[in-house]
């Protein structure tokens, strides 16, 4: 596992990354009420971006891409006059 010094990962307890799994600089990483999973040999290279609200799983092997944002949410459905 590799974590550049510039990556920001908020709530590190609820990020798991695999077996050698990168994170490139200034990429941010954040989990909220679920975790976010990043499997052995991924990368999330230079600048992206993974919000993971509700929970993100990348599987093995799986580049990110420089400037990508992954947003994971959910709405209330139920409160449709909102």
């Amino acid at each position: 596992m590799s974590i550049h010094p510039t990556a920001i990962l908020q709530r590190r307890e609820m990020i798991h990354l695999g077996r050698r799994a990168q994170v490139g600089e200034y990429a941010i990483i954040r989990a909220h009420e679920h975790p976010v999973r990043i499997g052995a040999f991924g990368q999330v290279v230079p600048f992206a971006v993974i919000l993971g609200g509700f929970g993100v799983t990348i599987g093995d092997n799986v580049m990110i891409a420089p400037h990508v944002v992954i947003a994971a949410g959910n709405h209330d459905y139920v409160q449709t006059e909102k």
